[in-house]
């Protein structure tokens, strides 16, 4: 080679390997970039959370985040999940925030911090890495040790089921018109089939005929769905079973049974249908009454 065609290779081979390394630390990125959008959870140790009840886990867990100062983001039942609003904080001068993600699965539910990222020239980035041991105790482990507080203090626990905006407390007493339905009892037979029992009283000063085209017992609580559905029986009944009509000032016995097995303690949510005075399916009203106690009697104030 001349001295002309030994430049031009060191210039053409120096070119070449400085693209060849660009082009390995873009893929390198992109693929970084992929693994860590894809990876919601981060590395922080989860959390599981054990003998947590159906009829009363998410309502402890929405008390023990707001006893925290956490709202809640989003919340369903049916897949069993449930996401805290945004938390934020500030470390060396860079703003970064999370969510608190609950997972059920089986019996178990599963506290992770979720969708960590910081903050640059107004943009969010996802974080790599986990939190501080501090902000880690602060922000997972004392939501943690409150909602097992909760749980192991039945007092407590009934306070949370009580103000729970996530699942509506347990109401025995509901009025469609001037019929006030109440719930006097619930129980299981041998063959673990359910009843439910009610009376309804006619507070009008007319007759009321009243029709109940459909119930739903549902094991959790959907607005989507409408449940087993089951046996309506009134104390006098009219021409088609679930109809009847009742005078003034009077109260007539209703019960409702589901002939399926029912193996919870409680039932999160029960619909029934109301048609009064043959209003057709543009005035009925749906009631729906959530964490129904089995077995259960009526006191005065439930």
């Amino acid at each position: 080679f001349n001295t002309l065609n030994i430049k031009n290779y060191l210039f053409f081979s120096k070119y070449f390997m400085l693209f060849y390394i660009e082009l390995t630390l873009i893929i390198v990125i992109l693929l970084t970039a992929h693994f860590t959008m894809a990876q919601v959870f981060g590395n922080d140790e989860p959390i599981q959370l054990e003998n947590l009840q159906p009829e009363s886990e998410w309502q402890i867990i929405e008390q023990a985040l707001l006893e925290n100062n956490f709202k809640v983001a989003s919340f369903k039942s049916i897949e069993g999940q449930l996401m805290s609003d945004w938390i934020t904080w500030t470390s060396m001068m860079i703003k970064n925030r999370a969510r608190l993600n609950f997972t059920k699965e089986g019996a178990t539910i599963t506290l992770r911090i979720a969708d960590r990222s910081y903050n640059t020239k107004n943009t969010w980035s996802e974080a790599i890495g986990n939190l501080s041991k501090k902000k880690y105790q602060e922000y997972v482990e004392t939501v943690a040790n409150r909602i097992n507080e909760i749980n192991n203090n039945p007092a407590l626990k009934l306070e949370a089921i009580k103000a729970s905006k996530l699942i509506p407390a347990f109401n025995a007493v509901f009025a469609v018109d001037e019929l006030v339905f109440k719930l006097m009892k619930t129980s299981k037979d041998e063959n673990q089939h359910l009843t439910l029992e009610y009376t309804v009283h006619n507070k009008a000063q007319k007759e009321v005929k009243v029709d109940i085209p459909l119930i739903g017992f549902k094991k959790t609580v959907n607005s989507k769905v409408t449940g087993a559905r089951g046996n309506v029986i009134w104390s006098r009944p009219a021409e088609m079973g679930r109809n009847a009509v009742i005078h003034p000032d009077e109260t007539l016995s209703l019960t409702f049974e589901n002939p399926d097995k029912w193996e919870l303690n409680t039932l999160p949510q029960f619909d029934i249908r109301v048609i009064c005075n043959g209003s057709g399916t543009n005035g009925m009203r749906t009631m729906s009454i959530y964490s129904i106690p089995i077995p259960y009697v009526y006191q005065e104030g439930d």
